[in-house]
């Protein structure tokens, strides 16, 4: 059956690192399905190219979606959008005649945004899209504090660190909160008006589970457990016995993982900012400072995973080793306000994690004796 899948995300995941990894580690966890390695086609690079061909005066650079494409009339980049779509509908028609059954993941934007104007930009066309006959989308996500860290490297929007306060950076941390909002809420939105399906896939989880979803028509389970309990072991002291019971929580992912499409909440964990109440217990004080995040050594060796290591070490101008016992009561509100809206999304994420399932797996619900709030709700979900 011919598979035309579409990847979206935004920027700072590396989607094409991603996938390039998946298809050069095919063969090792993919040995009965050789046949089956899929091919990888990105949107932005036939545009750019598009973009040079009609521009031959323009000379290329890092930073030239940033400070040259995204500064282009809206009607040029439509007409440069809609360009790019038939070339690369001529593509996929050329792979198809060399071998009709290849699947083909195009990596594209649902939308765009230009850090010098603070615009989103979307110049998606549902009925030109139709023309690509697509099977369903996938929307990449990953760390909020990864994808920032990405972003400051070269050719990303946020290369200016070494002038950047604080402040500025909790500021640019929520607005990667709204972009990855709107990024998949429009990814949401295309495959609604296509008829086809929409997957919201973190990129820590394995080969396995992205083989499964792109090629295996095997049932798909979300897996629920307590984190925030298992965490508050840890913090209590009673390290050990968080330590078996996340080895329990691992060995039980990778069971299902070989034989499901196994969606996994830990493969997104950003509501990690240090925090603790203050005298009366009536508020809390944030701290700038990280709490490690679910299987942090794990994933930064892994080779089993679609994430490629972002460098990020959880220590930055804002983020500090130790959390300080003079606040900042500015930075302290502002982080309880990135953290509210971290919380916020964790809730919808999972949400829609268990809407794109077909089963719910449910590990200890009730744990050390308190009943996990979150592993509640997502149960309930379920059953509504």
């Amino acid at each position: 059956m011919q598979k035309t899948i579409l990847i979206t995300g935004m920027s700072g995941i590396k989607i094409e690192a991603c996938l390039k990894k998946f298809i050069s580690n095919f063969k090792d966890f993919r040995t009965n399905h050789i046949d089956r390695k899929p091919c990888v086609i990105k949107f932005d690079s036939v545009f750019e190219d598009l973009y040079y061909k009609q521009n031959a005066s323009a000379s290329r650079s890092k930073q030239a979606w940033k400070n040259v494409i995204l500064k282009q009339s809206y009607p040029i980049l439509q007409q440069l959008w809609s360009s790019t779509l038939k070339e690369i509908c001529i593509m996929v028609s050329d792979i198809r005649k060399e071998d009709p059954d290849k699947v083909i993941l195009i990596n594209l934007h649902s939308c765009y945004y230009h850090n010098m104007t603070q615009e989103y930009l979307s110049f998606i066309s549902i009925k030109e899209l139709l023309n690509l006959n697509p099977s369903f989308i996938v929307t990449f996500i990953d760390d909020i504090y990864e994808i920032y860290h990405r972003l400051t490297l070269a050719g990303g929007i946020f290369h200016d660190e070494s002038n950047v306060t604080p402040t500025q950076m909790i500021l640019r941390l929520l607005r990667l909160l709204d972009w990855r909002a709107k990024e998949t809420m429009l990814s949401r939105f295309i495959a609604n008006n296509l008829g086809i399906t929409n997957y919201v896939f973190a990129v820590k989880h394995s080969f396995d589970t992205f083989s499964n979803l792109l090629f295996e028509n095997c049932p798909k389970v979300y897996l629920s457990h307590p984190i925030t309990e298992i965490r508050r072991l840890e913090a209590n002291g009673n390290a050990k016995e968080a330590t078996k019971v996340r080895e329990e929580i691992a060995d039980i992912s990778d069971r299902l993982s070989s034989n499901f499409t196994t969606f996994l909440p830990t493969t997104i964990d950003e509501f990690i900012i240090k925090e603790k109440p203050t005298m009366s217990g009536k508020t809390k004080i944030y701290y700038p400072a990280l709490e490690k995040r679910w299987n942090v050594d794990q994933y930064k060796t892994r080779n089993e995973s679609l994430y490629t290591n972002s460098g990020f070490t959880y220590i930055n101008k804002l983020w500090k080793e130790n959390a300080s016992v003079k606040i900042d009561k500015k930075i302290s509100n502002l982080l309880e306000a990135l953290s509210a809206s971290i919380s916020d999304q964790v809730t919808i994420r999972d949400y829609t994690l268990v809407e794109q399932s077909d089963m719910l797996v449910v590990y200890r619900p009730v744990f050390n004796g308190n009943a996990s709030g979150g592993v509640k709700q997502e149960f309930n979900y379920e059953v509504v």
